[in-house]
């Protein structure tokens, strides 16, 4: 089954992207990553003011058991705060 999930993280989009390139079972694509049946794009998104944060947007598309696989082990990795 084929499912879409979008997340916006407190991250720097340098971290997500070591993040999955230190996986073995992850390609990089142009625009992002593949993990089996799932495709991760990544997105930096500017926030403004005096405490802006650097932030991520990831959009994992594809084959549901491939997506909750690969988005558990990033939401483990990240999960406390400072990650």
């Amino acid at each position: 089954m084929k499912k879409e999930v979008r997340e916006n993280w407190a991250l720097s989009i340098d971290r997500v992207r070591e993040f999955f390139l230190a996986q073995e079972d992850v390609l990089p694509l142009d625009r992002g990553y593949a993990y089996k049946g799932c495709v991760i794009q990544v997105r930096s998104q500017k926030s403004s003011g005096p405490l802006a944060m650097e932030r991520t947007q990831l959009y994992f598309s594809g084959e549901a058991e491939d997506l909750e696989e690969i988005r558990r082990r990033f939401f483990l990795r990240f999960l406390s705060a400072g990650g």
